[in-house]
């Protein structure tokens, strides 16, 4: 009986060790350890707007919004700021109105970008400001020219005569391939006009390091080229470019959602980006696209920023946790200090872990995403850096960014244990700081809502509430027999697209504004064209897409009295006619929603009456082609007797009454190790899944990918041939599937 006790308390006393023992390892920070320079986070304020809606919030939550994201030690403290230099072209999420609409144009004060560097720079006098063109302006012609590195030194030399910015570092073309020479054309360029200092980034194209090579074997493109980068490299370089001689950056990265540890497209959680890009592709600067949601969810990528403000009216906004992750890196190191290679790595069961030192401080930052248990790491501090306290920071999907623990070392050494799916900070340095306000509660976009564009100045840009997706507006002084001022579209040329954005011109110069749960309501405006083309009203706009794509209820009037009512862009009319109208004349025009029954007015006379299904809820919108154009006295108003929010509609404001409509796909593009994929919205979703495989009646891969309307399979074999179906889906069930389209990758 007594050996049975002593077994029995055996057995209990290694169960319990089990319980309580992790995985051990050891980590030695060594001062005269060695690695690359830290060249700092930077924030991506790019691809069309991102941060359009947050000209329009009030005063103090527009600086608080700001302080979360350039303040030093108070959120992300962005150590840089990449603008995107306007080519009045979408871009993603809208356009931003070029500094050169014409050849013969400069302009230094439009849009929102110049006013958001400054108060960057007023928050972080030490933000490195940076500069990348999207979209070019016709009249650039041709993106490998003379004319389009003067295009953008002049951008550089308006930057800092009006505005007193100083722009460091300048690319070339988002996502697009220009000539071998454009590097070397640019650099002429900048050295001609007295910026030298302003370093030139290549190449800004996704996945490929095929710039580093090339560099390699052109001396003259080597000397001209200052950084090698990429955008989401999916934490691999090349040797190549590592043994450049050359900073490597990933340029552009992010997993385009703002949820806690969450995994995207091409990246996977914030802090094993900005860790494994160091420790497996000796990247030591990632951009984050984008810096902020500040557009509306209709648009692609919805919620893809580091926050949320996209509720000015309402002063309301919201701190995702890309930007407490984020902190645990910009609030630790600051650009300069130097990563010590021997003591950044992976974790034995799972998550990784950089050290970056500057002078006796040393701060090293843990992410352990991908562990399943806790991890017991034991540190050993030597050669002459701090073995003095040491300070410990934590997020987690509990708690964010919040200071746990003082530890002082024995002898150099200590030991913490970690969670698993956390982002811990320690470091010897002080002065980290979680940044807390007090926000707002949410209210509705007022409506009734007018704005007849008299209480803004002359010549701006930045028309509240307005969300342009093509083209550029500003305020004029109205003409025509009419006073005051009124709102006008000015770009008349198709821009130079990049390389997402060919279709994007089928959007017309559109521009959005409202809620996407509107059901009942009127849009109104006094329109007048200045030149061949036409002007409309859109209202129960669901879906915007780069792809050309606006899923909404349109009225079209055309120079020559045609007019047309349509529920897309790229789709046949419901109804059409035709008035008596001209150039240079003021007419109005007018839809009206009233549960099925939309009703259109030209001048207050009733011209077609429908009745149609495929919309039921969405936002307001003006919009020309690419002609210039007036647009004034703009109202939404409710409609007598109805609900603008109807009670029996879903949670995202369409009606979940059934399965969702088969998606018809448009769009199969193969293209470098991956296939693009583009279709048609479907109302009454909840999401879309892509089905594809290499036989095709097997197609056993599956991609959940919300609402999104195109996608990018990456990682595909090279030379092999696949097949894609798209089904939508619902709380009813799934939709049939699309027809099956193939292609092979490159």
């Amino acid at each position: 009986m007594k050996n049975h006790k002593i077994q029995l308390t055996i057995v209990i006393f290694l169960m319990f060790l089990s319980l309580n023992s992790y995985s051990q390892q050891s980590i030695v920070i060594d001062g005269k350890g060695t690695g690359r320079i830290f060249d700092g986070i930077t924030g991506v304020n790019a691809g069309g707007g991102v941060g359009r809606l947050l000209m329009s919030y009030p005063e103090q939550q527009r600086s608080e919004i700001l302080d979360y994201l350039f303040k030093p030690n108070f959120g992300a403290s962005m150590q840089g700021y990449k603008a995107e230099i306007g080519g009045d072209g979408n871009s993603t999420e809208g356009s931003e109105p070029s500094h050169m609409h014409t050849a013969d144009d400069q302009n230094y004060t439009r849009g929102y970008q110049w006013w958001m560097m400054k108060e960057a720079k007023k928050r972080n006098p030490n933000i490195r400001l940076m500069a990348l063109a999207w979209d070019f302006p016709a009249w650039i012609k041709d993106v490998c020219s003379q004319s389009a590195a003067d295009y953008l030194v002049n951008y550089i030399k308006g930057a800092k005569k009006v505005n007193n910015l100083d722009i460091e570092y300048i690319g070339l073309w988002n996502e697009t391939k220009t000539c071998k020479e454009f590097p070397i054309i640019l650099r002429k360029a900048l050295n001609a006009n007295g910026l030298q200092n302003v370093k030139i980034i290549a190449d800004d194209i996704p996945w490929d390091w095929s710039i580093a090579a090339t560099m390699k074997a052109n001396k003259e493109l080597y000397d001209a080229v200052d950084i090698v980068c990429t955008h989401y490299p999916r934490y691999e370089s090349t040797q190549t470019a590592k043994e450049i001689g050359k900073p490597i950056w990933s340029t552009e990265d992010g997993p385009w959602t703002d949820g806690w540890a969450m995994s995207g497209q091409f990246s996977g959680p914030w802090a094993k980006i900005l860790n494994q890009n160091y420790i497996f592709g000796k990247m030591t600067s990632t951009h984050a696209w984008n810096i902020i949601t500040s557009y509306y969810d209709v648009l692609d990528l919805p919620h893809a920023g580091l926050m949320r403000a996209k509720a000015p009216w309402s002063g309301f906004y919201e701190v995702m946790s890309p930007i407490w992750s984020i902190a645990h890196t910009t609030q630790f190191a600051q650009p300069g200090w130097q990563y010590i290679d021997k003591a950044c790595g992976l974790l034995k069961n799972g998550g990784s872990f950089v050290t970056l030192k500057n002078g006796k401080d040393y701060s090293t930052i843990i992410e352990t995403h991908d562990a399943v248990e806790k991890q017991t790491l034991n540190f050993t501090v030597v050669n002459g850096l701090s073995t003095g306290k040491v300070y410990v920071w934590r997020t987690d999907s509990v708690s964010y960014f919040e200071k746990i623990a003082e530890i002082v070392p024995v002898k150099g050494s200590y030991t913490l244990t970690v969670n698993n799916n956390s982002i811990y900070s320690i470091t010897t340095t002080t002065g980290q700081h979680k940044g807390i306000t007090t926000i707002p509660k949410e209210r509705p976009f007022p409506v009734p809502y007018r704005d007849n564009f008299e209480k803004y100045e002359i010549g701006n840009t930045g028309v509240h509430y307005f969300l342009e997706q093509n083209g550029a507006y500003e305020i004029v002084a109205a003409g025509y027999g009419r006073e005051g001022k009124a709102l006008r579209q000015v770009v008349s040329q198709i821009p130079i697209a990049w390389g997402s954005g060919a279709s994007s011109h089928l959007l017309g110069t559109a521009s959005i504004i409202g809620d996407e749960k509107w059901n009942n309501y009127s849009v109104s405006s006094d329109i007048l064209l200045e030149e061949p083309g036409y002007a409309r009203v859109m209202g129960r706009v669901s879906r915007v897409t780069i792809d050309g794509q606006i899923n909404g209820y349109q009225l079209y009037l055309y120079d020559n009295g045609n007019w047309k009512m349509k529920y897309a862009t790229t789709k046949a009319s419901l109804d059409s006619g035709k008035i008596e109208v001209g150039l240079k004349k003021w007419n109005n025009l007018k839809m009206i929603f009233n549960g099925n029954v939309i009703t259109c007015l030209i001048d207050n006379k009733k011209v077609s009456e429908v009745t149609d299904t495929r919309f039921v809820a969405g936002m307001a919108g003006i919009g020309n082609n690419y002609n210039k154009g007036l647009y004034d006295n703009f109202e939404i108003n409710l409609v007598k007797g109805s609900e603008l929010y109807s009670s029996d509609m879903g949670n995202k404001g369409y009606y979940f009454e059934k399965i969702p409509d088969s998606p018809v796909m448009h769009i199969c593009l193969p293209l470098e190790n991956a296939v693009k994929l583009s279709w048609d919205a479907v109302m009454g979703v909840n999401g879309y899944r892509i089905k594809y495989g290499t036989e095709e009646g097997k197609l056993t891969s599956i991609a959940d990918i919300g609402n999104l309307t195109s996608y990018t399979v990456w990682t595909l074999k090279t030379g092999q041939k696949y097949y894609f179906q798209v089904v939508a889906y619902n709380n009813k069930g799934e939709s049939k599937s699309s027809r099956v389209e193939s292609g092979v990758v490159k």
